[in-house]
């Protein structure tokens, strides 16, 4: 079962409310909504109230929706103003606790793997992921407790587990004489950037038929974190896969359907011109690549003036960074 993971941000303008720290996270907090509204009802409720109880992410049995950047704190943990919970974790909320068993489940499943996504994104492991009862005694998970608190663990080192290659089966990998078509990467860390050629899916496992997990835009630049083999084959088989981290979702790229960043270039092309955000909300970047750091965040409909054209990148008149073009319409 995939999820389909969106972002419905916190406008600044309640940051003051909602999310007033800047934040370095530390640790994941699960947590369980008591009630049976699905994630997008959750955050449309959350933002548009004026409480400080806040969280960064809703998980339902569909979609996996952002609320709160991960560098700004969120009052989930019941800790206080200067609380380890509240001050350094990622709150996460699982829906549908009041409902039914099964469709529950499916949220904590979708749960579960977008966990292990943050996990392996910040390289921790399932002892960052903490109850919002470790931090003030509340009773939440409550659903999750009950079903078994360890068993969720064991659900998260699951999928960290397959995000990391690592395989239960003991057979030998087999060894193969057909080569990479991805003969301009190597196996082994990687690293850098890489520019995709067309809208290429990122998908759980390196094969093209393990389960999808979110598209990545034609012309994004992203970083490789490493490269490997086809499956989890040590030796050569099939094309090469790339470890990546996009939009939250983590997992693997056919590296046939991208090219590396060069070094030669260094500048972009002189433009003069304006667009128009399509996106419900767009990250402006420092660099112009997805890894690059985040600025600012512009809404749908704004306009802005774009001086320089690279790798599918603008770079916005007022210096505030580059937003991705395939997020606008030229005017």
């Amino acid at each position: 079962m995939a999820y389909q993971f969106k972002q419905n941000l916190v406008p600044s303008s309640k940051y003051s409310i909602k999310c007033p720290y800047t934040m370095k996270p530390e640790y994941i907090t699960v947590h369980n909504t008591s009630n049976n509204a699905s994630a997008a009802n959750e955050v449309k409720y959350m933002i548009s109230n004026n409480n400080q109880t806040s969280y960064h992410v809703a998980v339902d049995e569909k979609e996996v929706i952002q609320a709160i950047p991960f560098n700004r704190n969120a009052w989930h943990a019941g800790d206080g103003g200067s609380g380890t919970g509240n001050r350094k974790s990622i709150g996460i909320e699982i829906c549908r606790s009041t409902g039914d068993v099964a469709t529950f489940k499916k949220c904590e499943e979708n749960a579960a793997k977008y966990i292990a996504t943050l996990l392996k994104q910040y390289g921790w492991t399932t002892s960052r992921v903490k109850r919002h009862k470790d931090w003030s005694g509340k009773n939440c998970p409550h659903k999750t407790m009950e079903l078994g608190w360890d068993r969720f663990v064991k659900m998260i080192q699951k999928e960290l587990d397959i995000l990391n290659g690592k395989t239960t089966t003991t057979t030998k990998p087999t060894t193969s004489t057909t080569t990479s078509t991805s003969t301009t990467f190597k196996v082994g860390n990687y690293n850098k950037n890489v520019v995709t050629t067309d809208n290429l899916n990122v998908r759980r496992s390196r094969n093209a038929g393990s389960e999808f997990l979110i598209t990545i835009p034609k012309g994004t630049t992203i970083k490789v974190n490493y490269v490997m083999y086809q499956d989890n084959s040590v030796a050569p088989k099939g094309d090469l896969w790339g470890g990546v981290t996009y939009k939250g979702a983590t997992g693997f790229i056919n590296l046939k359907y991208v090219k590396p960043v060069t070094t030669t270039t260094t500048s972009g092309k002189t433009v003069n011109y304006r667009v128009r955000i399509t996106a419900d909300s767009l990250n402006v970047r420092k660099e112009p690549n997805a890894s690059a750091k985040i600025t600012t965040t512009v809404k749908k409909g704004n306009v802005f003036t774009i001086v320089e054209e690279k790798n599918g990148w603008g770079k916005l008149k007022s210096g505030a960074g580059w937003i991705n073009l395939s997020y606008t319409k030229k005017l």
